[in-house]
């Protein structure tokens, strides 16, 4: 405390009087409220909306924990990062912007998928109707489809391990389709065949010939070969043929059967054909088989016709082609 003299109190009397009556009203003043009153610096609790119609600089961060559902009416922008948590939070956005090269699904998970569920993307209304999911199963195969048809998408070989032009076959143990080494193509390119077969035969590849020989009667009771339509096979293996026979009948003043086949190897393979009394006109019949052999053969079409007395037939509309196709 500052002490002064009597002499100096007198010559400063004004000024005491007047520090005096200051005294005297903030006496009277009542204690400020400060209830409503934004504080600027210091904790505070705030209640009640409060609307900023101004920028609103948070340089030490917020903590709004406790807080209800909170609205932003505008932009926000956020120059950090956004850590979001909970057990059940949605996030709707026109665009979503990465510069990352992965979007990570089901992150934190310790468990695989329950079987028959999938984890990926969703469309609405694609089609204006229905929804479509391009997922990921809990075998790790992807599927694309309507919502419970999800179908699986079948990958392929890298474009090195491909071969233009040329026919794929599943690889079932990479889950993949692959090369074969079958071919659609000429006669010197293999062609896989894939089911409806024998299961003796075991179909590898392809070649194909083909011959056609006309203008030769069929034969009373007997089968003929028809020599120049003959096909020499050049190797043991499997193979498919098929016959068409192109004939007129004369007259039939009884029933008439006409076979035609093969023979192969000296062994004969025919079907029969039956036609009623009276029948005349001109025919077309075939036949198809899947034969063997164990070397090289000769194989010749042959026909014939019983009984012996009825029906001619007029070899000039009579014609024959055979094609046998290597299939294993």
């Amino acid at each position: 405390m500052t002490r002064i003299s009597l002499k100096e109190a007198y010559d400063n009397r004004d000024v005491i009087a007047q520090i005096a009556r200051l005294n005297d009203i903030v006496d009277d003043l009542p204690n400020p409220d400060l209830t409503n009153v934004v504080l600027k610096t210091g904790n505070q609790v705030i209640d009640g909306v409060k609307q900023f119609n101004d920028q609103v600089v948070l340089a030490g961060g917020m903590d709004l924990t406790g807080l209800g559902p909170t609205t932003i009416n505008g932009d926000l922008e956020v120059n950090g990062d956004i850590i979001q948590t909970g057990a059940a939070y949605e996030t709707h956005a026109e665009q979503v912007f990465s510069h990352n090269e992965y979007i990570v699904m089901r992150d934190g998970a310790v468990n695989s998928l329950p079987a028959g569920s999938y984890s990926g993307l969703q469309v609405k209304k694609y089609d204006g109707t229905n929804d479509c999911r391009l997922v990921v199963d809990n075998q790790g195969v992807a599927r694309v489809g309507d919502i419970n048809d999800e179908q699986p998408l079948a990958t392929r070989d890298e474009d090195g391990d491909l071969t233009s032009g040329a026919l794929v076959k599943w690889d079932g143990v990479n889950k993949k389709l692959i090369t074969s080494s079958a071919n659609v193509g000429d006669d010197s390119h293999p062609v896989k065949i894939v089911g409806g077969a024998p299961a003796a035969v075991d179909f590898v590849g392809l070649t194909k010939w083909s011959s056609t020989a006309s203008g030769f009667t069929i034969s009373h009771s007997s089968a003929v070969n028809i020599s120049d339509a003959r096909i020499h096979l050049d190797s043991a293996g499997a193979y498919l043929a098929v016959m068409s026979l192109q004939y007129r009948l004369a007259s039939t003043p009884a029933d008439i059967i006409v076979a035609s086949g093969f023979t192969v190897a000296g062994t004969q393979y025919y079907v029969q054909n039956i036609y009623p009394s009276g029948a005349t006109g001109l025919y077309r019949t075939s036949a198809t088989m899947i034969f063997t052999t164990a070397s090289a053969a000769d194989v010749d079409p042959l026909v014939y016709r019983t009984p012996v007395s009825p029906g001619q037939n007029t070899s000039a509309d009579t014609v024959v082609n055979v094609t046998i196709i290597r299939i294993g």
